[in-house]
């Protein structure tokens, strides 16, 4: 029954009438694609950025260690982590409730009897608390230094896989001869790993320090990876191409951490 109402739904939501042009269903692109006549996307194919999310891993485990470290030992980087405060349950609903900005002298005050402590302690641990998941600066430089990597190669390979397509040029080649797209090896494997790639941000953000904007981060990635796969699977490949990443910005940020 469970199985019925899942296929039903998705019948709903990949509804050919919504998705593809008149006269074309899902089962013509399949045929296409089984009987070799020519590649096009189709949905089961997105499993494959999982395990490229984790080979990515691997390789950003290997640059951080024998390429960003080295680095910022060189310009001698802080690598110790800032002192984690007393655990403090009082204090900690308070930190929660006001936020890394300590409230009111009045109101520390109130919260340092409540903690059977001093206003000065309160002070302290507070701001001890605020620092305490700031990243060391050797943390922020092995991550900008990884991201301005990726960045980096996968610009300038889709600058060379997408220059002579004349759909970079002429975005009216994104919608000519739709859904008949058919997607060459090195436009599938650019695909695959960019997906991988924002698989592996997902994954990244439970292994880092966690960020004030976890949250938003998250959501970023979530939306990314949604847009791409819905691109792959109705066969917009030409639309859902990114990789024009920020590696300057990248780039930028890791001096500020070596302090350049």
């Amino acid at each position: 029954m469970a199985f019925d109402f899942v296929s039903r739904v998705d019948d709903v939501i990949w509804r050919g009438d919504i998705w593809l042009p008149d006269n074309v269903s899902w089962n013509d692109i399949v045929l296409k694609r089984e009987s070799g006549e020519m590649f096009l996307p189709l949905p089961r194919d997105l499993w494959v950025p999982l395990p490229i999310a984790v080979v990515i891993l691997i390789v950003r485990l290997i640059v951080e260690r024998f390429v960003a470290q080295p680095i910022g030992q060189y310009y001698n980087l802080r690598k110790k982590k800032q002192k984690k405060a007393v655990p403090n349950h009082i204090l900690e609903k308070a930190y929660k409730k006001y936020g890394k900005y300590s409230p009111p002298h009045s109101t520390l005050a109130s919260i340092a009897k409540q903690a059977d402590c001093s206003v000065v302690g309160v002070e302290r641990w507070w701001r001890r608390r605020r620092l305490q998941n700031k990243p060391s600066e050797m943390q922020r430089f092995k991550e900008t230094t990884w991201r301005f990597v990726y960045y980096f190669v996968a610009f300038w390979y889709g600058i060379v896989v997408l220059s002579g397509k004349n759909y970079l040029w002429d975005t009216r080649y994104c919608f000519y001869g739709y859904p008949w797209h058919t997607v060459p090896d090195h436009i599938y494997w650019y695909y695959m790993v960019q997906l991988g790639f924002y698989w592996s941000l997902v994954l990244s953000l439970f292994m880092d320090i966690k960020r004030k904007d976890f949250v938003q981060t998250m959501i970023h990635h979530i939306v990314t990876i949604s847009l791409m796969s819905i691109s792959w699977s109705i066969g917009m490949v030409r639309i859902g191409l990114s990789g024009a990443g920020p590696y300057t910005m990248q780039s930028t940020t890791g001096w500020r951490a070596a302090r350049w």
